[in-house]
C-alpha cells in the first residue's frame, strides 16, 4: 500500500512511502502511522484521509494496491 502525506506531515514521514504490513482500514492505518511517529499523533487526529480522489471515513476498507492520501488541516487565504 502506498501512502502520500502533505504539508506539516512531511516533518514526520517521507512524502511518499509504502507499507508492507497489511492494513485493513483507515483506522488501522492511522494507528500504524502513530506507531511510526508518535509525536505526530495530535496532527493525525485532525487529518483527513482520501482514497481514489475521495475522502473516506475510518472504517473504509483498504486494499494492498490502494494509495492513501493523508491531508492535514490547512488555513490560508
Amino acid at each position: 500500500m502506498k501512502v502520500q502525506v502533505y504539508a506539516s506531515l512531511k516533518d514526520y514521514y517521507e512524502k511518499d512511502f509504502e507499507l508492507s504490513d497489511p492494513v485493513v482500514d483507515i483506522s488501522t492505518l492511522k494507528e500504524q502511522l502513530r506507531k511510526m511517529a508518535p509525536q505526530a499523533e495530535q496532527l493525525l487526529n485532525r487529518c483527513r484521509f482520501a482514497v481514489s480522489d475521495e475522502f473516506v471515513s475510518g472504517d473504509h476498507k483498504l486494499n494492498a494496491h490502494d494509495t492513501v492520501f493523508v491531508i492535514p488541516p490547512s488555513s490560508g487565504g
